[in-house]
């Protein structure tokens, strides 16, 4: 939660203020204030990192999608080249370059940088979410439903890809096909809530009640709503792609950049 993350970025600022040279540290701090989308604060932390190692690659990922956040797509684009010049075989660098190149409006040419992660890493369940988030952010659902298909082939019990093709299936008005997905999620009080939305979204309110009543017997229901869905007034199922990098997260999602210019 918000607290765990304060927490966490003040441990890693101040290892990072005592030892310069920690360029972890700077990393984490970066990344934490890169998702409060404090984006100046962001970029001085991979800056600190990269005085310490002036060709280290995640530091200038990290440097470019602050600058991206910030507004100057020419320095990101800048930024996160020359991170692909430094390591070109870096897959999370081409998915940076994807989300750049998508914030930076060439929609169209933001899809090779996507495709070249996946090529260059085509066991990385994160390259393949990023693809599908910038097919989904395109309207280009059939090839986010196969990209995201292909990652659940990888490794089945993916959440975050289950996830996603749960929300792909109701966006598109293929409800049926959400459920075993929204299934797939139920092993903990968030992913039940995720099915009892569903079930509510479907007119199955009987089921939506059981699960919902086994949520408040267990000790899973402070936090159940970090599931990202929620039922609205009309009874439907929030549906709003929030996927994140993971195994990288100092690289955007491509959910997040449509999030950013939608």
């Amino acid at each position: 939660d918000n607290g765990d993350l304060v927490k966490a970025y003040t441990e890693y600022a101040r290892a990072g203020d005592l030892d310069p040279s920690n360029i972890d540290a700077h990393l984490r701090a970066g990344t934490i204030l890169l998702l409060a989308r404090e984006f100046e604060s962001a970029a001085r932390r991979a800056e600190l990192a990269l005085k310490a190692d002036p060709r280290h690659v995640p530091a200038h990922i990290l440097l470019g999608n602050a600058r991206a956040g910030m507004n100057d797509t020419a320095q990101a684009m800048r930024t996160i080249q020359e991170a692909i010049n430094l390591d070109p075989s870096y897959a999370p660098a081409w998915t940076a370059l994807g989300a750049v190149t998508f914030i930076s409006g060439r929609k169209a040419d933001a899809a090779a940088g996507f495709k070249k992660a996946v090529e260059l890493a085509p066991n990385s369940i994160e390259a393949r979410l990023a693809l599908a988030n910038y097919q989904w952010a395109i309207a280009a659902f059939p090839d986010a439903e196969k990209t995201l298909k292909s990652a659940l082939q990888i490794d089945a019990q993916n959440a975050a890809a289950h996830r996603a093709l749960a929300l792909l299936y109701i966006t598109t008005d293929r409800r049926g096909e959400a459920e075993p997905h929204f299934r797939a999620l139920a092993v903990d009080g968030a992913g039940r809530l995720a099915l009892a939305d569903y079930y509510m979204g479907v007119g199955r309110n009987a089921g939506a009640r059981r699960l919902v009543e086994e949520i408040e017997r267990s000790d899973e229901k402070s936090d159940a709503r970090e599931a990202g869905l929620r039922v609205g007034t009309d009874g439907r199922v929030g549906v709003a792609p929030t996927l994140q990098v993971h195994e990288h997260p100092e690289v955007f999602a491509a959910g997040d950049v449509a999030a950013m210019v939608g």
